[in-house]
């Protein structure tokens, strides 16, 4: 991983950073059905924020992640076209 980004392909994990004010730089496809996630990693809080999701303690508005969920899996669909 580079210092300047971090990678995912947890959509879960993606929405909630991208809720939390994370910017995604770019979706780039590791096979056919499988895309990373990438996020400009300058941010003080990413690793703070990553680590609350991955303990379950991630707190925020479920109607926004929600709705950045959703789009986000829309965005993948058209990368996979």
């Amino acid at each position: 991983m580079s210092d300047k980004e971090y990678k995912t392909t947890d959509t879960a994990l993606a929405a909630y950073l991208i809720g939390q004010g994370h910017k995604l730089l770019d979706i780039d496809p590791i096979t056919s059905w499988a895309m990373q996630l990438i996020f400009d990693n300058h941010s003080t809080h990413l690793r703070e924020h990553i680590k609350l999701f991955e303990l379950g303690k991630a707190e925020g508005n479920i109607c926004d992640f929600f709705r950045i969920h959703r789009d986000l899996i829309r965005r993948i669909k058209l990368y996979q076209k």
